[in-house]
């Protein structure tokens, strides 16, 4: 190979290097609302919570509200079981609304604060639940019978949750200085829920539970195929990876 080839080879091997990570930057952040964190598909659930087990199967309308549609966790043998979950961090699209949910707090703040951050998160004494594929294809088919498909939105199954006794959430200095001036430690109106911070002085807000309180959880979405020869069929499909199921509010 002449020496003109070789110099050409070499550029464009730089080109590439430097080309491929500019291509994986240019990719949109996560949203913190329901974003995966340390394990692909793991979500965040609005707020910390004692209902929602695996089996739980809900509806998101086209209007953004979740609604729903049954709990087939009976259905299921699941127990929880412990487990180490190391501090996971994330950059994303953080909406204040969230954290003040999370904290019990109302009429706090201004609008939709959103801002591109980093939050780590780390949950004590964690326990998961999870239910295998071959006992959720139960659960799909009954609540194949129980989903009213004439209804606008897409249907859900929860497959797994995470819960714990403890949540550490660890703020970057600017979000701490957005969102601190909000918050007091006798501001919160969950019973059963105690956080402690000092906004002056920490970035570390905690939170603890009377009981374990589910955190995470992973859904798969539930699909009705419109059977034609075949006949009509329903069975449940995993969400791409990088996918996230947000919705911005719980029917009452």
């Amino acid at each position: 190979m002449s020496a003109n080839g070789s110099n050409i080879r070499g550029i464009l091997m730089a080109f590439l290097v430097l080309a491929i990570p500019a291509c994986r930057s240019s990719r949109q952040p996560p949203r913190l609302t329901g974003a995966p964190m340390y394990e692909q598909g793991l979500q965040l659930f609005p707020s910390p919570r004692t209902f929602d087990p695996p089996g739980t199967v809900f509806r998101v309308d086209r209007n953004g509200v979740r609604r729903s549609v049954a709990d087939l966790s009976g259905m299921l043998s699941v127990t929880p079981k412990e487990e180490a979950i190391p501090r996971m961090r994330a950059t994303g699209v953080l909406r204040a609304e969230l954290l003040f949910g999370w904290l019990g707090l109302s009429g706090v703040g201004s609008g939709n604060v959103e801002r591109v951050d980093t939050v780590s998160i780390y949950v004590a004494g964690a326990k998961r639940e999870q239910a295998f594929e071959v006992d959720l294809k139960r659960v799909v088919d009954s609540a194949a019978k129980l989903v009213d498909w004439k209804r606008s939105g897409e249907v859900y199954i929860i497959t797994e949750t995470v819960s714990g006794d403890t949540v550490d959430i660890g703020l970057s200095e600017s979000l701490r200085t957005t969102v601190g001036k909000e918050i007091t430690a006798d501001s919160s109106e969950h019973s059963g829920v105690s956080f402690t911070w000092h906004p002056q002085g920490s970035t570390q807000l905690r939170m603890r539970f009377d009981k374990p309180y589910r955190i995470f959880y992973k859904a798969d979405r539930v699909v009705r195929t419109i059977g034609g020869i075949e006949p009509d069929s329903t069975e449940f499909v995993a969400l791409p990876a990088d996918s996230a199921i947000v919705w911005d509010r719980e029917a009452s």
